[in-house]
C-alpha cells in the first residue's frame, strides 16, 4: 500500500492509457447486457473512466488512498460517476 501511495503522490496518474483489451471487453459486456463492473485495484482510475464513459455502472477498490483520490478527481473532472472504496490491506496465510 505504501509503495503505490508514494508512486501516486509523486507521479499522479501513473497509468493513463486503457489496456488494449478493455474496449473489446466493454463490447462483450454490452452484448451480454452486463451493466455493472467492479475494478479491483483500480489505481488512478483509467479503466473506471473509460467504462463510465461507455455507460457502465462502475465500482472501484484500491489500497492506495492517493490512487483513489486521483480517480475521484478524474471522474469529477469528466463529470462521471463511480463508487470507490479504499481497501485496507490485510495479510492472510493459506
Amino acid at each position: 500500500m505504501k509503495q503505490w501511495d508514494k508512486i501516486f503522490k509523486q507521479k499522479g496518474k501513473v497509468f493513463i492509457r486503457v489496456e488494449k483489451d478493455i474496449p473489446k471487453i466493454a463490447q462483450l459486456f454490452k452484448r451480454r447486457s452486463i451493466k455493472k463492473v467492479l475494478d479491483l485495484g483500480c489505481g488512478s482510475g483509467r479503466h473506471l473512466v473509460y467504462l463510465a464513459k461507455h455507460d457502465f455502472e462502475v465500482y472501484g477498490i484500491d489500497i492506495a488512498p492517493a490512487g483513489i483520490k486521483i480517480a475521484k478527481d478524474w471522474l469529477k473532472k469528466e463529470k462521471l460517476r463511480a463508487k470507490l472504496m479504499l481497501q485496507k490491506r490485510r495479510h492472510h496465510e493459506v
